[in-house]
């Protein structure tokens, strides 16, 4: 499980960085080749633990590509009026997949061994074998998808820098346009995106004026500058410095606040859900639950704000998190189905809270408070912060469920000293 964000962790830097240098769709379409496809083929094809392994890290050192240079070219391209609801629901699409992937893997559950054999062996890709190998399969559909809608060569006609592009090809930034030099690609990609094609409308000579100026003062500060002082500019000012405070605590409350989706069977065999048709059930109607309340969060961000979401969800994960820990201690007790019933109630609430604000706004904030200069920088750091923590909670937690009820143990025994009647 730990080898997909550990390997991210690596590779966000240049992630970053190469988007810099070369065009995000590039980033984009190299991500999918290298790593995202590839990755999924070996996975699916894999008959020992050492080929799946290397599949997640081949996965893993690829994500950055198009998770990096998705974030800032959906902030780059989408109209200032929708610029919030487009970035939003493009980190709730997340949850799209869960849901396909949480559904198959109920759907292929009960898959019995087929009848070929290899020798006297049954074969490596039997039935019950593709109950796991479907869904590592279905990784490759998104990919797949993004590749025809980013790579212009599938597309006859279709131009490298948007000029002549074909009508389903995802546009190239505006801002990477302008600084290697086609400016009048940007200014029509503008045009076209923002203002129905008009070449002169003031929102688009703005934006272009202000991408120009940008760049241009980026250019002239950075003369005789190393590599490291770039990285240095996240934390120059203290507007920026602000900026990365914000940063690193959504990049680092997204992996404290509670990883429930990566431990469900666990989580749920505490309050006494041990049969594995149910867990799929649940664990299938929780990611249901989460892909509806992360749309309708992404749907609110500009007519409720992004602070209240904040607010609202973060609030309503601590009292869920209080009320599922004295649900279980209930059920250790007592072993009282009301209260587990309670615990599953209380469980879909949490990822209600969590789905409105923490789902759609935790890539989506950053990208929208950075400036031009260091957005990509910047971003990689948030990432980098996350997939390591990501990294480091995928090998602490097996550790804490382990030995959870050896604590219980060791606690209610000191009790017993301390308060002996």
């Amino acid at each position: 499980m730990s080898s997909r964000g550990f390997n991210a962790y690596f590779d966000h830097p240049s992630g970053g960085k190469l988007g810099l240098i070369y065009a995000n769709r590039e980033k984009m379409i190299n991500g999918v080749f290298a790593g995202q496809i590839s990755g999924t083929i070996l996975g699916t094809l894999s008959k020992t633990t050492g080929m799946l392994i290397a599949s997640r890290v081949i996965v893993g050192l690829a994500l950055p590509f198009m998770s990096v240079a998705s974030t800032c070219l959906v902030n780059e391209i989408a109209h200032p009026r929708l610029r919030g609801i487009c970035a939003t629901i493009n980190s709730s699409m997340y949850f799209c997949g869960v849901l396909v992937v949480s559904w198959v893997s109920f759907g292929t559950l009960h898959w019995t061994q087929s009848e070929i054999l290899d020798g006297d062996r049954l074969s490596a890709y039997s039935g019950e074998q593709w109950a796991w190998r479907l869904p590592i399969l279905l990784q490759a559909l998104g990919p797949t998808i993004l590749l025809c809608f980013t790579s212009s060569s599938l597309f006859p006609g279709a131009s490298s820098h948007t000029g002549k592009r074909a009508p389903f090809t995802v546009p190239e930034s505006p801002r990477w346009l302008v600084a290697h030099g086609y400016v009048s690609e940007a200014h029509s990609l503008l045009a076209q995106v923002h203002a129905n094609g008009d070449r002169d409308d003031e929102l688009v000579l703005g934006e272009l004026g202000e991408i120009q100026e940008c760049l241009a003062k980026e250019k002239e500060e950075s003369v005789g500058r190393g590599i490291w002082d770039s990285w240095r500019d996240l934390w120059r000012t203290k507007g920026t410095r602000r900026r990365m405070l914000v940063v690193t605590i959504i990049g680092a409350g997204s992996q404290l606040k509670g990883t429930i989706a990566s431990y469900i069977t666990p989580i749920l065999e505490l309050v006494g859900f041990r049969d594995p048709s149910k867990i799929a059930v649940i664990n299938g109607c929780l990611t249901t639950c989460d892909f509806v309340s992360a749309i309708a969060g992404a749907l609110c961000v500009n007519s409720v704000g992004r602070r209240p979401l904040w607010i609202i969800s973060t609030a309503g994960l601590l009292v869920c998190f209080a009320g599922m820990a004295a649900l279980a201690a209930v059920f250790e007790h007592s072993s009282s189905m009301p209260a587990a019933y309670a615990f599953i109630v209380v469980l879909f609430i949490l990822r209600v809270f969590n789905g409105i604000g923490w789902s759609p706004l935790t890539h989506n904030y950053p990208a929208e408070i950075l400036p031009y200069s260091i957005r990509a920088r910047a971003l990689s750091y948030f990432t980098f912060l996350e997939t390591s923590i990501l990294a480091f909670n995928l090998w602490l937690h097996p550790v804490a469920f382990q030995h959870i009820g050896e604590a219980d143990d060791r606690a209610s025994q000191r009790t017993v000293r301390l308060f002996p009647k």
